[in-house]
């Protein structure tokens, strides 16, 4: 239960939050404890917590007061968001994100129902790990304990009580989705479905549903929803994506199974159609040492010599400007190592 309250000693008003008796064990207190230290970091997009309490046999925090309302409440009201909203909503939330990780602290409850929006239009992410049960008609077994909600757990969660930033990351990247969308991806009947789901495949396109979603927001929310952690951006990368408006490129998974077999790999060049003459360029090729422009005749418009023979070409949106582009990877064979 929160509260408004009026601290006498900072003279300001506050919310407190009474932490309900049955979750008032010693772990929680240890949580809550590691928790007001971290929010006493000050950070933009972070509510801060002032103090943990306790009197009269309740246990609470006492922290900022944000006035205004919820993300939860604006996407009841409209539904969804605009793109540049939910890119301006993401660059503040993983920027939030990358401050408690580096506190190596998981917030492992990020949704829009712990957003918060000033006046200003400034999100402040809140309720930084607290532990709360699945509700009812939601647990996987009757004595279940999860940290986090399942609609918006990343698969990880049903199977390890401890998880990782990337935990995070894949929370982010639903919530986003939704204030897009108006729904998150890959959800079942129940919490136990659901996370099935997510351990088994990342959500297709979002641009079917939302067709002004640009490629490279499209890429990005599908690399956070990875069902493999370590294959997902982290949070100080989601947020430098969302400033500069790209998502990391990668190759794709099969490619880079076969490219990790291989020793010596030395170059990995990007080849931009707008930065070689794009406009006369009908394609490209890399073959042996040579990465060429051929115009509509196949006539050779340009080429640049690698240092090493050509081993592998994929073509993918790169910077996400809906042209294809071409990556090439390059490196020595035994004799030109030796």
């Amino acid at each position: 239960m929160v509260y408004s309250a009026f601290d006498e000693r900072l003279s300001q008003k506050v919310a407190v939050k009474v932490i309900l008796p049955h979750l008032a064990e010693e772990t929680t207190r240890q949580r809550l404890r590691r928790e007001v230290q971290a929010a006493r970091q000050a950070h933009p997009n972070v509510v801060s917590v002032y103090d943990l309490h306790e009197a009269d046999g309740l246990l609470f925090l006492s922290m900022e007061l944000v006035e205004g309302g919820g993300l939860r409440g604006r996407l009841a009201e409209q539904g969804r968001l605009s793109v540049s909203e939910a890119v301006a909503l993401g660059r503040q939330l993983a920027s939030a994100l990358a401050h408690l990780h580096a506190l190596e602290l998981v917030h492992r409850d990020v949704k829009p129902g712990n957003v918060l929006l000033a006046p200003d239009g400034t999100a402040r992410l809140c309720d930084l790990g607290l532990s709360r049960p699945l509700g009812h008609g939601d647990t996987v077994t009757a004595s279940a304990m999860f940290v986090g909600t399942p609609a918006y757990m990343a698969p990880e969660q049903g199977l390890h009580p401890e998880v990782s930033p990337a935990a995070d990351v894949y929370a982010l990247g639903l919530t986003l989705w939704e204030c897009l969308s108006g729904d998150v991806p890959l959800k079942g009947d129940t919490a136990l479905d659901t996370l099935v789901r997510r351990q088994r495949a990342a959500p297709r396109s979002l641009r079917g549903a939302v067709p002004d979603c640009p490629p490279w927001l499209d890429r990005l929310l599908r690399q956070m929803l990875d069902p493999n952690p370590a294959r997902r951006p982290t949070a100080a990368q989601v947020e430098s994506a969302l400033a500069q408006g790209r998502a990391p490129f990668r190759l794709p998974r099969r490619a880079i199974a076969v490219a990790a077999t291989l020793a010596g790999l030395t170059l990995a060049s990007v080849l931009g159609w707008r930065t070689l003459e794009g406009r006369t360029i009908s394609r490209m090729e890399g073959v042996g040492r040579m990465v060429r422009g051929l115009d509509s005749h196949a006539r050779p418009r340009w080429q640049i010599e690698t240092a090493s023979t050509i081993r592998q070409t994929e073509k993918a949106d790169v910077d996400g400007a809906g042209r294809v582009d071409l990556v090439v990877v390059a490196y020595p064979s035994f004799e030109e190592r030796g």
